[in-house]
């Protein structure tokens, strides 16, 4: 995770980050990036706020990349990321309307001599949310904060 976390903070500051490591610096000219890093959105479903931080957006054209190091990534399990359906519902939230692309940037990692390394290899996968998905999370959300506020009310009474 911390190399994930390097690389996150060293895209969204632009290289201006000291003490990075080379392969950071080498493996960033090859990610896909919008104009915007580490995008904060605030929105309210209902009475519950939500925040998010998108890692590259574009708020004109509403495209999304989602990078990923570690383990293998494949099409099946980037389609079943819930964070994906939370920032598809965020976006529908904020201006009305779903991403027009949804990209999970998967950026392979593997452990050499007890450092995790890149490997080199970067996958772009394409993901597909609809209002069934967005409907979905939407549900799962309020459940949870549901079950919060009984919690709440049996410890608190």
């Amino acid at each position: 995770m911390k190399k994930g976390k390097d690389l996150a903070e060293y895209l969204e500051k632009g290289g201006d980050v000291e003490d990075v490591d080379d392969d950071i610096k080498c493996i960033a000219d090859f990610v896909p990036q919008y104009k915007r890093k580490e995008f904060k959105i605030n929105v309210k479903l209902d009475d519950i706020n939500l925040l998010g931080y998108f890692d590259s957006f574009d708020d004109d054209t509403l495209d999304l990349y989602e990078y990923k190091t570690g383990k293998k990534y494949t099409q099946s399990i980037a389609n079943k990321i819930g964070q994906l359906d939370l920032y598809t519902l965020m976006i529908y939230l904020k201006y009305g309307k779903l991403p027009r692309s949804i990209k999970l940037i998967w950026i392979e990692t593997e452990t050499q001599d007890d450092n995790v390394v890149f490997t080199g290899k970067i996958k772009t996968f394409e993901v597909k949310k609809t209002m069934k998905d967005i409907i979905k999370i939407s549900s799962r959300i309020k459940k949870a904060k549901q079950g919060i506020d009984e919690m709440w009310e049996m410890v608190n009474g």
